[in-house]
């Protein structure tokens, strides 16, 4: 596909809701359209702007951030293994959301899922999931 290729001051909004998608480098070198239909799918109506023009990520009260590697570099090689065979087997969508992430925040509706996918997964089920996405410091 060609089109607008990934450049950090450039975000893609969604027609649909408005909201926007925050990206990091590592997007496998597709290009922002490629980026979004991974996101939303080939009828997504999305638009691509100057990041200077997209607010800020809205913090929820009592949320956080915290890195993507953090549950990665907290969990024992086991788990890193089970979570990496999960993640494998989600769908692109999620897959491609995760990976165009900055951050992860504890205020993103795809924080919900993540702590699902560790806790059903991981033995210490939810206990450990907090204990993976738990504030850094």
């Amino acid at each position: 596909m060609t089109g607008t290729p990934y450049r950090p001051d450039l975000r893609i909004r969604f027609t649909e809701n408005g909201k926007y998608l925050y990206m990091s480098p590592a997007n496998n070198g597709m290009t922002m359209e490629e980026i979004a239909v991974a996101c939303l799918g080939s009828g997504a109506s999305f638009s691509i702007v100057n990041a200077e023009d997209v607010p800020p990520i809205p913090e929820t009260p009592n949320s956080y951030i915290i890195a993507k590697t953090t549950p990665w570099l907290r969990m024992t090689q086991e788990e890193a293994r089970i979570m990496d065979g999960i993640m494998t087997e989600t769908d692109a969508q999620m897959r491609q959301v995760y990976m165009a992430a900055q951050y992860l925040s504890s205020g993103d509706p795809f924080w919900q899922t993540l702590h699902q996918l560790i806790a059903e997964n991981l033995p210490g089920g939810s206990t450990r999931a907090d204990e993976l996405l738990a504030p850094e410091g």
